[in-house]
């Protein structure tokens, strides 16, 4: 089965997915918002797995980690041959991170623990394909990863 991603920019030129429920939500389109910034947004998970579970999503539509672009500053590169002048995704990352902090302040766990947990594709549970971290807290969560 094929599927068409159709894409749309906001009034920022950030890059949008029509159909991407995390779009709509980081857009303000629907849902709440728990942070926010010009890069980012946060909200709580509707299937929370511990008393605090909150996601954190870059504003503009990056499908996972494997469709992160890092450049030198100068120039972004996409694989060989496909360089170009301009920013890339790291700006959101460095941004997504520093929400994190944030929403741990906000949800009154930075000091007792948290954990983050990003799923990159659908082997490893990925069901939005619109990168996300998972913030995890509010209850002893032990050693274990999964």
């Amino acid at each position: 089965m094929c599927s068409i991603n159709v894409f749309y920019y906001d009034l920022k030129g950030e890059q949008k997915m029509e159909d991407c429920i995390f779009c709509k939500i980081a857009n303000g389109e629907i849902g709440t918002l728990i942070y926010e910034n010009e890069f980012v947004a946060a909200f709580d998970d509707l299937n929370p797995q511990a008393p605090v579970h909150t996601l954190i999503v870059p504003k503009k539509h990056i499908q996972n980690i494997e469709d992160l672009h890092f450049g030198d500053g100068e120039k972004c590169h996409h694989g060989e041959g496909t360089e170009h002048d301009g920013p890339c995704d790291g700006k959101y990352i460095k941004e997504i991170f520093k929400g994190i902090k944030e929403v741990a302040r906000i949800k009154g766990v930075a000091e007792s623990g948290y954990r983050v947990i990003s799923n990159c594709g659908k082997d490893a549970g990925q069901t939005v394909m619109h990168l996300h971290f998972h913030l995890i807290a509010g209850k002893e969560l032990g050693d274990k990863i999964i």
